[in-house]
């Protein structure tokens, strides 16, 4: 007889499915609040994945990255541009991403010239 109920929840077509795996002790401990609380696992990492990521600047952290790599390169700022968006491109990310983190890189590039 099952006496607590698993929920679960599926974004669809408006997600990504991102897969991980953690300790049996961490999953078991996971389970116990997702029954606890009557909420799905995935529903909870990804309430916490969204603070954390809403917490953080992504954008900005790339960009930042970006600098300081083209800072201890030796190629133009328009030619690394140009390696940047290649790059964000083949790993998938959409062109208005793209174009927010070339922004900020830009910025950053100017305020060091």
């Amino acid at each position: 007889m099952k006496v607590f109920k698993l929920s679960s929840d599926n974004p669809g077509k408006t997600g990504k499915f991102v897969g991980f795996y953690i300790d049996k002790d961490v999953d078991e401990m996971l389970t116990l609040l997702s029954i606890g609380k009557g909420e799905s696992k995935s529903s909870m990492l990804r309430k916490y994945i969204v603070g954390l990521v809403n917490k953080q600047d992504p954008i900005s952290l790339v960009a930042r990255k970006a600098s300081a790599i083209w800072l201890a390169g030796d190629k133009s700022g328009a030619g690394f541009v140009q390696d940047i968006k290649g790059d964000l491109k083949s790993k998938g990310f959409q062109d208005s991403t793209v174009k927010k983190i070339i922004e900020v890189f830009n910025r950053l590039i100017r305020d060091k010239e």
